[in-house]
């Protein structure tokens, strides 16, 4: 499991009586139900009456001011969208940039998120989960199924000490489509599967740089997998494709093209994938130990 995705950096959540005046980020579920809060940032985030679940935000990036935009745990789908002047800068305040989680017990837990602009502390774009979790790979309790869409095509997204795009899921879709990302580690997705139920995770950064400063450039772990990508680099490796338990060693799916450009690992494997049935296309890759390493696991049982 990478280190990133257990890290929890400090959240800031400010009030109206403090002295830089903004509402609170820590936004109630029933607010956010009703379709009607209001939030003040950066710029602002606003649920338009008669969509509830959905917010718009704009305004540019004040680095000495703005604070992490947080949603949830809440029920239901969410939506957030930003203008194209829309902007967030953390790294002063020290947290993240936007956050959201979702509720686990909500029959509906979709999640899209499409935004870009975003320099942050900690993770620049996080989309967790709160609730129930299998701890049997033969769990076929009936969790409902999510989607998480997450584009920030529009724009640059970083982070300073954690991870640029962080997304997980249980049994979920993840979609992950950029432009330029870096942080710590890029890019980083848990997608647990448990019993017969399969996740799939998709990225694609083909219109953009992934930068992992400390850590992989791109980790996806568990779930069936599929990465495009253009310029991928890792201080560790570039692109790692892993299994969480073992039924995706045997019947895991990873499918990786990298031909629109280079991956580079600087301290291990240009990239490394180690799941059932592997499909790499591959153009230029490096590593500091192998280019590429592909394992199978594939046994009988």
């Amino acid at each position: 499991m990478p280190a990133s995705l257990s890290r929890r950096p400090t959240r800031t959540s400010l009030s109206a009586s403090t002295a830089l005046g903004r509402v609170a980020l820590g936004v109630a579920a029933g607010t956010l139900a009703g379709g009607y809060g209001r939030i003040t940032y950066a710029g602002t985030c606003a649920a338009p009456a008669g969509t509830p679940g959905t917010y718009l935000c704009s305004g540019p990036a004040q680095a000495g001011t703005d604070v992490t935009h947080s949603f949830g745990p809440i029920a239901g789908g969410r939506t957030i969208n930003s203008a194209p002047d829309f902007g967030l800068d953390t790294t002063q305040s020290g947290g993240r940039g936007v956050e959201m989680t979702r509720d686990r017990n909500d029959a509906a837990p979709d999640i899209q998120i499409t935004t870009s602009n975003i320099r942050a502390s900690g993770d620049a774009i996080s989309a967790e989960y709160s609730g129930p979790t299998p701890q049997d790979p033969y769990d076929y309790s009936p969790l409902p199924f999510g989607s998480v869409e997450i584009a920030t095509t529009g724009g640059q997204v970083a982070s300073e000490n954690a991870t640029g795009i962080l997304a997980e899921g249980i049994r979920d879709y993840i979609t992950i489509t950029t432009s330029d990302v870096s942080g710590a580690e890029g890019i980083a997705t848990r997608n647990r599967y448990y019993g017969l139920e399969h996740s799939f995770t998709q990225i694609d950064t083909t219109a953009g740089t992934v930068t992992g400063t400390a850590g992989t450039g791109i980790t996806a772990f568990d779930g069936d997998i599929r990465i495009r990508t253009s310029d991928v680099t890792g201080a560790s490796d570039g692109i790692r494709a892993t299994p969480g338990q073992y039924l995706l060693e045997r019947f895991g799916f990873a499918g990786i093209d990298t031909t629109s450009g280079t991956v580079t690992g600087l301290d291990g494997d240009g990239i490394s994938a180690d799941v059932g049935n592997i499909f790499i296309t591959s153009a230029d890759v490096t590593g500091s130990d192998d280019g590429i390493t592909a394992s199978s696991r594939y046994y009988q049982v």
